[in-house]
């Protein structure tokens, strides 16, 4: 399937159709077409080291399937690539905050340490190019040292079926990350870690590199006590914020009728419900009450991140007490 935008001109998709039969493309006129091919001449040429992630050149290496551009492709793809978004974001979802207000999350456990990664999947269950990517990702959630996050997200709603989990805060959220990590696109699927690298994670191999890249040393330390979180570390200049972030825990499986997925079975598990701020950290020794969760059976996770967007500091998973 190819998608083009309002003014692209038949004669100009007759002369891609003839050039090309790559689909989930998403271009605008004929500049769009002339940096398709620009790209797809790269891509050709098996370049695997001329990739720079920003509106004009899309994102990581990939080997997964179908994808939609808003650009050209990059030239280290081997296979289809990422679905990419408009290379602006809709005015709806260029507010200051992506993080939702209200959504308490159950009570917690003792832990003294937290995972050493966050990482989060942005997906859309109108994507064909994000169940490689997902199943990858799911496979790791059973590992201690790794806290996984998956957000549905909602702008590819118009290419047939609207994610049953989609919610635009999430497209709010994944586009603070792309101007944090000083991007002018978002895409799916897109996997962060740590709030400080990003990739498409579509395979093991591709995904354990794009964990590796994200680590790095912690001097925060982040416990979990009865209803509360205490944060420990030296003195900063400047502050950080503390979010609660509950999410689905059960695995659930949906089966699109339409669209790029039509018929196929999806998995989700740890489906992000609410991100909510509840303090600030300065350095030294801080505990912050969690609030009691609105939704009983909701997991919950404490994060410690420097701005929307910006870098996780600390983590620690909040499971259910009762």
């Amino acid at each position: 399937m190819v998608f083009l935008l309002a003014g692209a001109g038949k004669a100009a998709y007759s002369a891609y159709k003839k050039k090309q039969d790559k689909p989930g493309m998403q271009q605008g006129g004929q500049q769009g077409y002339d940096q398709y091919n620009q790209g797809n001449d790269q891509y050709n040429q098996g370049n695997q080291n001329n990739y720079q992630s920003n509106c004009s050149n899309p994102p990581p290496q990939s080997h997964f399937n179908q994808p939609q551009y808003a650009t050209p492709p990059p030239s280290n793809y081997s296979s289809p690539r990422p679905h990419f978004a408009p290379s602006q974001p809709p005015q709806e979802y260029r507010s200051s905050s992506p993080y939702a207000a209200g959504g308490s999350q159950p009570p917690s456990y003792p832990s003294s340490s937290g995972p050493s990664t966050v990482l989060e999947l942005f997906q859309s269950q109108g994507c064909s190019s994000c169940p490689p990517a997902n199943d990858a990702v799911l496979a790791l959630i059973s590992n201690p040292d790794i806290l996984v996050l998956t957000y549905d997200v909602t702008y590819w709603d118009h290419l047939g079926w609207k994610d049953t989990f989609g919610d635009k805060q999430w497209d709010s959220r994944q586009w603070e990350y792309a101007r944090g990590l000083g991007k002018g696109n978002v895409y799916t699927p897109q996997v962060i870690v740590n709030g400080m690298v990003d990739g498409v994670g579509n395979s093991p191999r591709n995904l354990q590199s794009i964990v590796s890249q994200g680590q790095v040393p912690r001097n925060i330390q982040v416990s979990v006590q009865y209803k509360s979180v205490t944060i420990n570390g030296p003195g900063r200049d400047d502050v950080v914020g503390v979010f609660v972030i509950a999410y689905d825990a059960n695995r659930q499986q949906v089966v699109p009728n339409s669209g790029e997925n039509k018929r196929a079975n999806l998995a989700h598990q740890n489906i992000v419900k609410s991100v909510t701020k509840i303090g600030d950290y300065q350095g030294g020794s801080k505990t912050i009450d969690i609030p009691k969760a609105e939704n009983w059976g909701l997991q919950q996770a404490i994060i410690i991140q420097e701005r929307p967007g910006g870098p996780i500091l600390g983590a620690a998973r909040v499971p259910l007490q009762y």
